[in-house]
């Protein structure tokens, strides 16, 4: 999976790329049913089966969403269903939880919410100036970057 689009509660649309992991409960659920998936399984063993009335994907979302599981990830155990915390901590800051309900609803602290935020933004803003300073000065700012004396 390349990446996610959603549109937050401005109406801004923001961008994620999950891992293949991840991207496998969202091809399979949708946005939406697999933040609640990873919520409720995230971090234990999950079996999928057929979409029949007793499996708790059924049960959850319904037999269209229960086939798709099926569909993405066949007949058995999944394994362990991922935490999934980088994926929805920007999430729900994007809906416009605040970073204190974002660490209840994730049972995490504040700080590690913050991290999760200020990395992602502190990354993409690194390569915001990379690519600022390469239009400006040239092709030689990547060779000071990495170290070594610009000619």
């Amino acid at each position: 999976m390349t990446k996610i689009t959603w549109t937050d509660r401005d109406g801004k649309e923001r961008t994620y790329r999950p891992s293949e992991e991840i991207g496998r409960y969202i091809r399979a659920l949708g946005i939406d049913n697999a933040a609640e998936f990873f919520l409720k399984y995230g971090g234990g063993p999950f079996y999928v089966s057929r979409g029949t009335p007793s499996n708790a994907v059924y049960k959850m979302f319904g037999p269209e969403t229960a086939s798709n599981m099926f569909r993405e990830f066949g007949n058995g155990q999944v394994g362990r269903v991922p935490l999934a915390n980088e994926f929805l901590i920007p999430l729900y800051a994007s809906r416009g939880l605040s970073i204190v309900e974002i660490g209840r609803r994730l049972r995490v602290a504040d700080e590690t919410v913050r991290h999760h935020l200020w990395s992602k933004e502190k990354k993409f803003d690194r390569r915001l100036k990379v690519a600022r300073r390469m239009k400006e000065y040239g092709t030689w700012f990547i060779e000071a970057a990495d170290g070594e004396r610009a000619a």
